[in-house]
């Protein structure tokens, strides 16, 4: 959406909407939406993504400006979102660049605006550059690192409101952020199409401390982490919306200068499972992915694998009924129960390909398959888990597993496929690793190297990590198809 640009407001102007710049990323069940909210006079414009699932919701007019997410597919959704702040003073103040440095690629700095960023190393044309809202321990609308913005504004968070669900006809829209939900919704409004507004959820917003003094519940609250992310803490139900994170601004102050103000949100939402083309994991574990662009701390780690493995307090509501447990003495009869424990045994093994991962991460040019493969002594694979490494250098692919020590050992067969012939990629490795410590390293794998079999003792590892280490291919010619390597037939046994 574009704005014409229109002449800057001066101090003594009400402030208004200017414009929307909009940006995004999209994959199959990993999806992103970015929007930036003006509060001043210049006007721009750009591209926003959002991908199945689910949409960001920015409704904006003068101070107020609702954000919140909907959920309109038919999965859970876990999401987040941070907001990012830029304020600059003084003439020319929110002109931003009409040129690009040729040879860079950069944009040129406008030279009417004479304006001062407020962030010595912010500038209004690199959102990036623009400073993450970090709360300070207690209260999620004060910064901890605030360069001057909180002086001039003051935020309001959390809540609900009535909206209109996104139109079905705009969801796959590459450009489509909803701003169709006005502020004075009721339960009775009807838009022009006839669909009834619908109420978000009501939403608390605390800091990740507050979070985790007040016992990690999981609900209706947004947790605003300490590198500015903010998670709902619930698993997003199909048909449902988060409450607010946002809902407006008040001036606290009048700046002496023309001045710019802007609000730059960045949306995340993901699916529980999914990978795409490259064998890449594109699901929530993507919100911690270095390698692909992600990042969270421990404690937002470990606030999502609450949510996504359920491992809230389930012993409480059990343990109202072990009064009844008195009737046990009765049980010294069964001394034959402990054959019980024998039960869950055969449900103890796991093919390590069926299990969920809990993370992922790698180099580029290695990426991880699911497939059926021929080894290198002629026989064919069953599914197996393989990793391809490709170009001139070295590379590494590794994944996660959650398995709280529920296994005792990892076993399998490694192997090279049997159409690879480089042979002068040495270095190459299978490494397992038990809460960050090395486990077990194969012999180095070349091409012709014999299957290996592998048996490896992770009694109480809480993290498995599965890792394939591949050297770099010598001088020289290298064949094309590179080096491909596996693991077959492995199992975790309880």
């Amino acid at each position: 959406m574009k704005f014409g640009r229109r002449k800057i407001f001066t101090v003594t102007t009400a402030i208004s909407l200017a414009a929307l710049v909009i940006a995004g990323t999209w994959a199959w069940t990993n999806f992103n939406a970015q929007i930036i909210n003006v509060f001043a006079g210049s006007g721009s414009g750009g591209d926003s993504e959002t991908g199945p699932g689910g949409t960001l919701h920015n409704n904006h007019h003068n101070l107020r400006k609702d954000v919140f997410i909907e959920n309109w597919g038919n999965e859970d959704l876990f999401v987040r979102i941070r907001l990012s702040e830029y304020m600059e003073l003084g003439e020319g103040a929110g002109l931003l660049s009409t040129e690009t440095d040729s040879e860079t690629g950069l944009p040129i700095p406008n030279p009417a605006n004479e304006a001062v960023s407020l962030a010595s190393n912010a500038t209004i044309d690199n959102k990036l550059s623009w400073n993450v809202h970090r709360s300070s321990a207690n209260n999620p609308t004060e910064c901890i690192d605030d360069p001057g913005f909180h002086r001039y504004w003051t935020w309001n968070m959390g809540g609900g409101k009535y909206y209109f669900p996104a139109p079905e006809g705009q969801r796959s829209d590459p450009r489509f952020v909803a701003e169709n939900s006005g502020f004075d919704l009721t339960g009775d409004s009807v838009n022009n199409d006839g669909i009834a507004a619908q109420s978000t959820r009501w939403a608390e917003v605390m800091t990740m401390q507050e979070w985790i003094a007040g016992g990690r519940a999981v609900g209706d609250i947004w947790v605003l982490d300490t590198d500015g992310w903010a998670y709902w803490a619930t698993p997003l139900e199909p048909g449902i919306a988060t409450g607010l994170l946002f809902n407006g601004l008040e001036l606290a102050e009048q700046p002496a200068e023309d001045y710019f103000y802007a609000i730059y949100v960045d949306a995340q939402m993901a699916t529980r499972t999914g990978e795409d083309m490259g064998g890449w994991l594109n699901n929530y574990s993507k919100f911690g992915n270095v390698a692909q662009g992600g990042g969270w701390t421990t404690e937002g780690e470990t606030l999502i694998q609450l949510l996504v493995y359920g491992e809230q307090t389930g012993n409480e509501p059990e343990n109202p009924e072990e009064p009844e447990n008195p009737e046990e003495p009765e049980n010294p009869e069964e001394p034959e129960n402990p054959e019980e424990p024998e039960d869950p045994s055969p449900a103890q093994e796991e093919r390590l390909v069926n299990m969920q991962t809990s993370g992922n991460g790698g180099t580029n040019n290695a990426s991880w398959h699911t497939e059926n493969r021929k080894m290198n002594d002629g026989n064919d694979t069953s599914e197996v888990l393989s990793v391809r490494v490709t170009g001139s250098s070295a590379g590494r692919a590794w994944r996660e597993y959650r398995v709280d020590g529920q296994y005792s050992s990892i076993s399998g067969r490694l192997f090279i496929a049997d159409e690879t012939n480089e042979t002068s990629r040495t270095g190459n490795h299978l490494v397992i690793w038990g809460d960050g410590e090395e486990l077990y390293r194969s012999p180095e794998m070349v091409a012709g190297s014999p299957i290996v079999d592998f048996d490896v003792d992770i009694s109480g590892v809480s993290v498995l990590r599965v890792e394939f280490v591949l050297g770099a291919p010598g001088s020289g010619s290298f064949d094309a198809r590179n080096i491909i390597i596996g693991i077959d037939e492995t199992r975790l046994i309880g």
